[in-house]
Formats: C-alpha cells, sequence, structure tokens
C-alpha cells in the first residue's frame, strides 16, 4: 500500500491518510507492486497576530512552506527522506533506513521524528494530512518553541501485535542523540551539518487499536532526555548547562462516523542543572480536537489547549514565544484534487515570561496541497 493510496484515503475519510502513511513506514507496503514514491506536500499560510495585551507583539507573516517526501519499500529494506524548504529554514527533517524482521517487527536507523508525540507521529509535516493549519503548542516542532524533543538521531524499533481485521498493539522504543538548547529554543542533530554537544534520548510508546483499519486508538507514551544548554538569551538563566527532562503522557484519538475527537495530556519533569545547583520544574501540557464532517469536502474543527502550571515554570521561560493557552476554532475546504483551503481563528494566551502575562488573537489562512 503506496503513498498515493494514503493521500486517496485522506479524502474518504478525511482524516485517514496519515495511518496508511504510517503503514508505508512501518513496512506494510508491497514493494514489488511499487517500491520508489515521491511526493511533494506545499503550502501557504498567511498568519496575523492582533488585539495584544501587549502591543509589541502584533505581528503579520507569510510562510511558504514545500515538503519533498521520498519511500523506498523492498522485500526487506526500507528507506526514507524528507526535505522542507520554506521562507524560514531548509533541513532535512528526516533521513532513515529501515530493516523488516519480519512483518511484524522493524528496525530503523538515522534521524526520524520521536515516537513519544502524537501529532508528530500521526500528521508529521504534511499540512495536508492535518485539518487545522497550527499544532498543537504540546506537539511543536524545537525550532517552533516546542518544550521536547521531535527529532531522534539513532535507533528505533517497533513491534506490533495482532492479525489481519483484528485488534492490534504495537510498541515502539528509540534511543539516540537528542537536541541541544541554543539561544531561545531546542536545535536537533542536523545530519547534513552535524556538530558536537548532543546528549543522550530515548523514547517509548505503547499503543491499542481495536481495528487496525481504523483511526480509533489510545495509548501511553514516555520520554527522557539529556538537553545541553549551549546559550540562553533569558535573562536570570547564567550558569546552566543542561536540562534533564522527563515526559508521561496518555492519547487518544476516536472516530465515530462524522466526528472524530482527539487529545493528548504530559507530564514534564525537567531537572535544570547549574554549574552550582539543581532546580526542580515540573508541569502538566494537554490538547483536546473535535472535528466534524458530515461531507467529504467540509470539516469544522476546534481545539482547546491548556497548560496550569505552565506560568510559574522555569524551563518553559527559556521559551520565550511557548503559549500553553489557545481556544481556537476552524473550517476546512477540500476543493479539485489533493487541494485545500483552510480558517482558523484563535484566542490564544501566556502566564510568565517577559512580559508577564500576555493575550491575543490570532487570524490564519492556509491553502495546502499534495502532488506526486
Amino acid at each position: 500500500m503506496d503513498i498515493g493510496r494514503a493521500i486517496m484515503w485522506r479524502r474518504a475519510p478525511m482524516w485517514s491518510g496519515m495511518m496508511i502513511l504510517g503503514m508505508v513506514m512501518g513496512g506494510q507496503a508491497v514493494g514489488a507492486e511499487k517500491p520508489h514514491d515521491l511526493v511533494l506536500f506545499t503550502s501557504i499560510e498567511a498568519f496575523d497576530l492582533f488585539d495584544s495585551s501587549y502591543p509589541e507583539l502584533e505581528e503579520y507573516e507569510t510562510r511558504y512552506t514545500a515538503d519533498v517526501l521520498y519511500t523506498y519499500s523492498g522485500s526487506r529494506f526500507r528507506a526514507l527522506a524528507e526535505f522542507i524548504a520554506s521562507s524560514h529554514e531548509n533541513e532535512m527533517e528526516r533521513l532513515q533506513a529501515g530493516w523488516m524482521i519480519d512483518d511484524r517487527t522493524a528496525l530503523w536507523a538515522g534521524r526520524f521524528h520521536s515516537v513519544s508525540k502524537f501529532w508528530t507521529s500521526e500528521f508529521h509535516h504534511g499540512q495536508f494530512l492535518q485539518n487545522s493549519i497550527s499544532r498543537p503548542k504540546l506537539e511543536e516542532w524545537e525550532d517552533e518553541q516546542g518544550p521536547m524533543p521531535s527529532h531522534i538521531t539513532g535507533l528505533w524499533f517497533e513491534r506490533k501485535f495482532g492479525s489481519e481485521n483484528t485488534a492490534e498493539w504495537s510498541v515502539a522504543a528509540a534511543v539516540g542523540l537528542g537536541p541541544i538548547f541554543d539561544g531561545d529554543r531546542l536545535h536537533a542533530l542536523d545530519v547534513l551539518d552535524p556538530e558536537s554537544g548532543h546528549k543522550g534520548a530515548a523514547n517509548l510508546s505503547v499503543t491499542f487499536r481495536p481495528e487496525v483499519l481504523s483511526t480509533t486508538q489510545w495509548g501511553f507514551m514516555a520520554s527522557w532526555s539529556d538537553i545541553a544548554v549551549d546559550s540562553v538569551l533569558t535573562p536570570g538563566f547564567e550558569g546552566i548547562n543542561s536540562v534533564h527532562q522527563t515526559t508521561a503522557g496518555f492519547f487518544g484519538d476516536w472516530t465515530g462516523q462524522a466526528w472524530r475527537v482527539m487529545g493528548y495530556a504530559a507530564w514534564f519533569d525537567n531537572e535544570l542543572r547549574y554549574l552550582d545547583r539543581r532546580e526542580s520544574d515540573n508541569f502538566v501540557l494537554g490538547y483536546l480536537q473535535v472535528e466534524y464532517s458530515r461531507r467529504e469536502d467540509w470539516t469544522l474543527f476546534g481545539r482547546a489547549e491548556f497548560g496550569p502550571d505552565q506560568g510559574s515554570s522555569r524551563f518553559l521561560q527559556m521559551l520565550p514565544e511557548f503559549l500553553a493557552n489557545r481556544q481556537m476554532l476552524g473550517a476546512r475546504w477540500d476543493f479539485r484534487h489533493n487541494h485545500s483551503l483552510t480558517v482558523e481563528v484563535a484566542q490564544t494566551g501566556r502566564s510568565g515570561g517577559d512580559p508577564p502575562r500576555v493575550r491575543f488573537r490570532e487570524l490564519r489562512f492556509q491553502w495546502s496541497a499534495v502532488f506526486r
């Protein structure tokens, strides 16, 4: 089953494409049908931040993104490469090779997405594959002020339990090099321009699907990272040299007729290590997104994000643009062949940092498409 069929499934029902793309990555593709596949995801987004309690933060921005994804599926060998070129970055997002030990077991090596982030595992980078324009801040990428690693460079093992047309369990574990903290955000290892200083990271996820060919799933995710601190722009963090971060959380994703409900809540334990002391920091972040689609070409959606302890978090103060509280509504129209237009409005806020309390509104428009 190749990526082309995954994209077709994305339209009927609209939210199922990523599951099939996951099958390609997991090795359930039939290599003899079409071993090579090349897909281009494109998007243009206009973003307006307005009505802010801190007017200096108001801005308008337009972003252009092209995401090139290549996959190879042989009888046992698998390969995946993904490169993103956009108005704000050019990066090799994934570069991995895998070996199918058997039909249910795979071992990957390279740079890949963290298995301990639900949204990232489900939708990856393809904007066309997700209905909303924005990602939950809990699931944001490292270079977009995400609070936890999104990429690991190392080894990833995955094992599935079950049989065709029945319930399925899957266990995934990954170990390797995580990000460093530089300036005001995390930076994953760049495989095209590697640098020293990256330390160890580990991920774990356990997922249950009551039906294999369904998006309904739930499970547990956990991660540990030793994050080296190269520099911090935020005042008050002089002398910090690393952050030991542990996360644990539960996710759920339910689909029923015209509805889809998905959410993830994670507990963070951060130990900020200075030259002369250690500082503990704990908080919880989460979100719940609801989607409604009575017709194949229209989807309405909304999301609430929360972070009850984020205002007092020392670690989140290192991420000055991190925004844990957001209430969002949006609509998506799929038209022609694999094109979509989406609009999204949100009320967003942050506690802590400088300034200490910020509230503003967001308005986003996006065109996204996929070509192959």
